[in-house]
This record gives structure tokens, sequence and C-alpha cells, in this order.
């Protein structure tokens, strides 16, 4: 559950080669503004595991309208024990005005996290490369195989949310403050594959349609 990143994809906010408690697998999630304005997103992911190490891989192409271009990759490893784990990527964002201006900028990623029965807590700094890193500190709750919660901490917002899962469907909703925005979405599990979609409500930074499709991979 990645709310955060406007659909179920590994969030840009917190290391899915960190978050290493997360089950393997891969998929691929579009998005689109809602405001009105031509704007869109389309994504690939994956993470995956061998004993003790983790990886992730994401990469994502938005435009605007015609004047407007961006891409964004990013590379992860992680190192897992049985209440601990650390993690870092490399990422590379390129920005474009069709037939005009291009740049490019380097992201960093380092992050530890903390594991004990159905409670994780973690922390990573990111940032580019020309900026001073961002802290992002996660906290996720899964008390039952369909229930989870998690609240997520970065700059002055914070994010709670929650999932609820039955036999072949899910709920999700996330509360973002402050700066209003409330999230609701819904999917369809069929054996390892989920498909679904949500809205994020809320002024026109967060006014998005969200589809995903994602497969888990079995351990």
């Amino acid at each position: 559950m990645n709310s955060l990143a406007l659909a179920q994809v590994p969030s840009l906010l917190f290391s899915p080669a960190v978050a290493a408690y997360e089950d393997a697998g891969f998929g691929a999630a579009y998005w689109v503004s809602g405001n009105g304005v031509d704007e869109c997103h389309y994504a690939a992911f994956a993470n995956w595991e061998y004993r003790a190490y983790r990886g992730a891989f994401y990469y994502s192409y938005g435009e605007l309208d015609s004047i407007y271009r961006e891409s964004f990759g990013t590379l992860e490893a992680g190192l897992v024990w049985k209440h601990f784990g650390v993690g870092g990527g490399y990422g590379l964002a390129m920005e474009w005005i069709p037939g005009d201006a291009f740049w490019a900028r380097h992201r960093y990623d380092v992050g530890a996290l903390g594991h004990f029965r159905s409670l994780t807590l973690g922390l990573s700094l990111s940032g580019f490369s020309e900026e001073p890193p961002r802290a992002v500190a996660a906290f996720y709750w899964h008390p039952s195989p369909g229930l989870r919660f998690f609240v997520q901490g970065f700059r002055h917002e914070a994010v709670t949310g929650y999932e609820l899962c039955f036999a072949h469907l899910c709920v999700e909703s996330a509360f973002r403050a402050p700066g209003f925005a409330f999230a609701l979405g819904a999917s369809v599990v069929l054996g390892e594959w989920n498909m679904g979609g949500n809205h994020w409500f809320g002024g026109e930074d967060l006014d998005w349609n969200a589809f995903w499709v994602r497969r888990r991979l079995k351990k």
C-alpha cells in the first residue's frame, strides 16, 4: 500500500528496498490529473528478494500538455536481518521542454528500519545532488493478513491511512494534514494479481485518478 505515490507503486518518499517486509512483485500504473489540466504519468516497478537481500526498480514518465516532459528511474538495494534492515539507492531524473531546454538531476537515498512482529518503523534520507537531503519517517502496522495501517511524515506534512482486504476485494483510504487531502480506492484480488484504482480529493496538487495492476511473487 503506497497511496502517497498516488497509485500502488513504490513511493518516491520512502524506499521500497528499505521497506523490505513488503512482498516481492512487479506491476504498472497510470495516473491522470482530474482538475482539467492535460497531465498524466505512466510507471513500471518491481521489487524482489533473495535470502537476506532485497532489490527494487522504479521508472515513471510524465507529460504536461505538449510543453513539458519528465522521466525518473531508480535502482535500490537492501540487506535485511530478523529485526533490522538497511538500504540505499540511486535515481536519475530528466526533464525537458520538447524542442528546447533539457536538464538532468541525480538522487541518492539511504535508509534503515526496525521490524518486530506486526510493526515496522523506518527512516530514510533522500535528496538530489544540488539540494539538502529530505528525511521521511514511516510507521506500518499489520495486525492481521487482511488489515494494514500506515503513517508517513515528511517536511511539515503527514499522511495516514489503511487497507482492508476481504477474499477478493480490498478497500483503502488515506488522509493528509495539514493541507487537507483525502484518498479513496478499491481493488480486486485474483490469486496473485491485484488490479484497482483510487482518487485523491483536495486541492489542485492532489486531484488525481490512478489505476494499477500488480502481481505478487510467491516466496
